[in-house]
């Protein structure tokens, strides 16, 4: 068993080895083959000058050995059992967690989800959640052509309470670039007026009291649709917090992110690409501000104010 486990591992190990014979071996029958040694020493030597016949010739050897390299009847080719064995350990490794935290250990940018695709990533709280949820939201909204405005379905707004200079950043990107935001928000407590007078410049728009029949919160990233699922305890929490506090100044931050965003409780991400469901609701959100102004009556450019 621990021998299959390194034959599987040795050769993506030496791939991080850029320089090394064995992973030059490896590139260059996955470039060309079947090669014989003669014209693998060949190749190799073009992108490390000096190496000799028998160092070649000795990295071929041991990768037959591991079963990575097998000969045929005209040179070395790649074995594709190893292909299919190194393939699928790597996939394994995409939907395990880490041990100590139960955080994913991989978390794919927005580039890597094809039409179709929906993975759910379950977290050990908010906080975690929240980081990757952000990190893919500043992704699109960085990007150089969005074709589509930034839309978010909320249930309560948080982000510019506990993560100020997150939201500031997002805010930046989405004038940098001329990306036009729509949220809808569900509550309308003094909080959520606080964080949508926050976040409404020219580029934001924000609406509050807009009842969903979502139970998550939920992005539209172009054709990716994102859903947070909070687990019902700090949703309850955090609705209970915030139709109690009359202003952002009474509400005890450190406290509040200790209780909520850190507080262990499974919370699952789901992140599809879909562009036909992307599409409906961008569409029921924009339907939101249709009768509303460009500009609504008494919004501030909170994000020059606040620099």
């Amino acid at each position: 068993m621990e021998r299959n486990s390194h034959v599987e591992l040795s050769p993506l190990i030496e791939l991080g080895n850029v320089n090394s014979v064995r992973n030059l071996v490896i590139q260059a029958l996955g470039e060309e083959w079947p090669l014989n040694v003669r014209r693998l020493h060949t190749k190799i030597e073009r992108q490390r000058p000096g190496v000799s016949y028998h160092a070649v010739h000795k990295a071929v050897q041991q990768l037959v050995c591991e079963a990575i390299v097998k000969r045929g009847e005209a040179g070395y080719i790649i074995d594709s059992d190893w292909v299919q064995r190194a393939l699928s350990l790597l996939e394994g490794m995409k939907n395990r967690k880490c041990g100590e935290c139960g955080t994913p250990l991989y978390l794919p940018d927005l580039k890597n989800f094809k039409e179709g695709d929906s993975k759910t990533f379950i977290f050990e709280n908010l906080a975690e959640a929240d980081t990757y949820r952000k990190k893919l939201q500043m992704e699109y909204c960085s990007q150089p052509n969005c074709q589509h405005p930034y839309c978010g379905i909320a249930l309560h707004l948080r982000t510019p309470v506990t993560y100020t200079e997150r939201s500031m950043n997002i805010l930046d990107a989405l004038s940098k670039r001329g990306v036009q935001a729509y949220i809808v928000v569900a509550g309308a407590t003094p909080i959520d007026k606080w964080c949508a007078d926050y976040y409404r410049n020219e580029f934001v728009n924000v609406q509050i009291g807009i009842s969903s029949s979502e139970s998550c919160e939920t992005m539209i990233l172009g054709d990716i649709v994102t859903q947070l699922y909070i687990s019902a305890p700090v949703l309850e929490r955090i609705s209970q917090i915030y139709s109690t506090t009359r202003n952002v100044a009474e509400l005890n931050i450190p406290e509040f992110y200790r209780h909520i965003y850190q507080h262990k409780a499974e919370t699952k991400f789901i992140v599809m690409r879909n562009s036909e469901i992307a599409a409906q609701l961008r569409t029921w959100v924009m339907s939101c501000f249709e009768k509303q102004p460009a500009v609504q009556n008494g919004r501030k450019n909170n994000h020059n104010r606040k620099r």
